[in-house]
């Protein structure tokens, strides 16, 4: 895949998952995808992969649903044994974090990526009300 500038930008929180989106060209089938690069939770109950969601919602045709392309963890290299982590819950517990206060609640996270096969257009772009609203129906379809 070629992506170019992402179409949406991370939010600067530094509680967040750093999620950017592109509209990339499949080299492969010559067409245009979106691209999700973002750091999924990989601890606790939040171990889920949203490309398996998609995988599921796909087979069982739920309907407005983009089709899931590919979708998987990011690694350094092919050589790489575990894909990219995050690291911070590994210094919970130093005394320089936070002025030596101990965090308690910050997640591991994995880097992962997911396309799906069709690109839209953000809602603040619709061309005429019924757009709008036929699209918000079509969301609370699937």
């Amino acid at each position: 895949f070629i992506a170019g500038r992402p179409s949406i930008y991370p939010c600067h929180s530094f509680a967040g998952r750093s999620t950017s989106g592109f509209v990339a060209w499949d080299l492969r089938d010559k067409k245009l995808v979106y691209l999700k690069d973002t750091w999924r939770k990989s601890d606790g109950d939040m171990t889920a992969k949203e490309g398996d969601s998609y995988i599921h919602l796909n087979e069982h045709k739920v309907p407005h649903v983009p089709t899931r392309r590919c979708a998987g963890d990011v690694y350094d290299d092919s050589y790489s044994a575990s894909p990219q982590q995050t690291r911070t819950q590994q210094f919970l517990d130093a005394e320089w974090v936070c002025g030596g206060r101990k965090v308690k609640d910050v997640a591991h996270h994995t880097h992962y990526r997911l396309v799906v096969n069709g690109v839209g257009r953000p809602l603040s772009l619709f061309r005429s009300l019924k757009e709008l609203v036929q699209s918000l129906s079509d969301a609370v379809d699937g």
